[in-house]
């Protein structure tokens, strides 16, 4: 699991994650990986619950990339799975065009390389830019809209 908190007081944005990093690139494209705590939210229980760390993002990210593991791990071309490589690869490809057309790449790319093997786990991916939210962190439909696929 992934969460970020923006803070309007601070404008800052936070991440915690179990087990899952976060993505981003900055204003120079550059992609980074913020990394998770190496602890799953069930499972195996442990007597003392885990602390999860806060992060706190730079403030030149652009685009945000939170996903489960389901797109790397899908069987494909060659019985291959498309594996994480690949997936930060295709991100920073798509990163500097608009949400809506993020998605549009990321649902072909994923049904391309998928053919016809059965779809072996749930994919979720978000993508966030920053130029979607006004300063005191609200989305702006001006400039985007919220997209289900």
């Amino acid at each position: 699991i992934q969460l970020i908190r923006f803070c309007k007081q601070t404008k800052e944005l936070c991440f915690a994650g179990a087990k899952n990093a976060l993505y981003y690139t900055d204003i120079n494209n550059v992609l980074h990986k913020v990394k998770a705590d190496r602890w799953s939210i069930g499972g195996t229980q442990h007597f003392d619950f885990p602390n999860f760390t806060k992060k706190i993002l730079p403030k030149d990210w652009e685009n945000i990339f939170l996903f489960s593991d389901g797109f790397q791990d899908q069987f494909g071309f060659a019985n291959n799975k498309f594996m994480v490589g690949n997936f930060k690869k295709f991100l920073k490809k798509i990163s500097s065009f608009s949400t809506n057309v993020q998605i549009d790449k990321m649902s072909q790319q994923f049904f391309e390389w998928k053919g016809d093997y059965t779809q072996t786990d749930d994919v979720l991916v978000v993508t966030l830019k920053k130029g979607l939210f006004t300063e005191d962190g609200s989305f702006n439909e001006e400039k985007g809209e919220l997209v289900y696929n």
